[in-house]
């Protein structure tokens, strides 16, 4: 088949085979009984693993395909005869094909989503909050996106008569008070970076939520960093929580493999606030028709609601002859 800007053949295999001389632009296959000039890209895959597009000269003797998209640097015409020459391929016990051919026709259709696309959610990274500039971290016990509207609250010390440091929490925040001999009701401390992590891991509130931990060698936190790094009782929030959701879409026909969904080809919207967060090479499975692609957000609102959460299509969605699908925009998600 040709697609509709008539540039990609594909050519498909009975079985698995690799190259037996290097293909050339010129010499692996023939129009009409004639070679074809010009240069020439592939993509050669193997059921629905494939590999990134190379110059046709470039494929290695070791790569073995089933199915190989070539795009030429020239149209071609519906109903010309295209024949992939002999000796060109071989299976694994080392059986050359003969020649065979065909007669090209037109893939002038686009894809279409089929359905609705479903989603699944499941928690990513973990929460943490770097203190004193990385000498002691607190992490939270539960992973996800909702760790980063948790804040650590620093008051200025006035009732710690022991002068000892004390951490409690509720409601998502962690208020924890510097210990300060010199001065009770000083914004600086004189306290250690292993006795903050101990009075924080001793407190039964604090504890059951998050763990505190020292970073490198335990020493003397730096006098001045609860007044220097923020103003009494100024929450200060916790970083790096991650919730992914896996958008799993039909499509009306095959999709091509490797390439038909670049990044940024399907969008995910939790809220349906038109904030897009857009899929990645790494992150999308193409399978056939079915395409799943994952999306990793950090703001808790962005978490998937079935019947609002939205998925959104953009033209760089190829089929398998390279036909681009029309935008599609702010389909209704269900739950996968």
């Amino acid at each position: 088949t040709i697609n509709a800007a008539a540039l990609v053949i594909t050519v498909s295999f009975s079985e698995p085979v690799k190259r037996v001389a290097a293909f050339g632009d010129t010499t692996t296959y023939a129009v009409n009984g004639v070679g074809r000039a010009g240069n020439k890209t592939a993509v050669t895959c193997l059921g629905a693993t494939c590999a990134a597009s190379a110059e046709i000269d470039a494929i290695a003797a070791g790569v073995i395909f089933n199915t190989m998209i070539i795009t030429d640097a020239a149209a071609h015409s519906a109903g010309t005869v295209l024949t992939f020459l002999a000796a060109m391929v071989q299976d694994l016990n080392g059986n050359q094909n003969v020649a065979a051919s065909a007669t090209l026709v037109s893939d002038l259709v686009k894809p279409l989503v089929v359905g609705v696309p479903t989603v699944t959610q499941a928690e990513g990274a973990t929460a943490t909050y770097a203190v004193d500039a990385g000498k002691w971290s607190i992490t939270l016990k539960a992973a996800g996106s909702a760790g980063n509207d948790y804040n650590v609250l620093w008051p200025i010390n006035v009732v710690n008569t022991l002068a000892t440091a004390t951490c409690s929490y509720a409601s998502e925040n962690f208020t924890i008070t510097w210990p300060s001999a010199v001065d009770l009701n000083a914004t600086t401390t004189d306290g250690t970076t292993l006795a903050m992590v101990t009075a924080f891991n001793a407190s039964a509130t604090c504890s059951a939520v998050a763990t505190a931990a020292v970073v490198g060698i335990a020493g003397a936190s730096t006098a001045a960093i609860s007044s220097a790094l923020q103003a009494d009782s100024a929450a200060a929030s916790f970083g790096g929580g991650t919730t992914v959701a896996t958008v799993t879409t039909n499509f009306s026909e095959a999709i091509k493999p490797a390439t038909g969904i670049p990044a940024g080809g399907v969008s995910y919207d939790g809220d349906a606030n038109d904030t897009e967060i857009a899929s990645t090479v790494l992150g999308t499975t193409i399978t056939g028709a079915t395409v799943v692609t994952t999306h990793t957000f950090i703001l808790d609102a962005e978490k998937f609601v079935p019947g609002t959460s939205e998925v959104s299509y953009s033209t760089g969605v190829l089929d398998a002859a390279g036909n681009a699908m029309l935008a599609d925009a702010d389909n209704v998600a269900n739950i996968g």
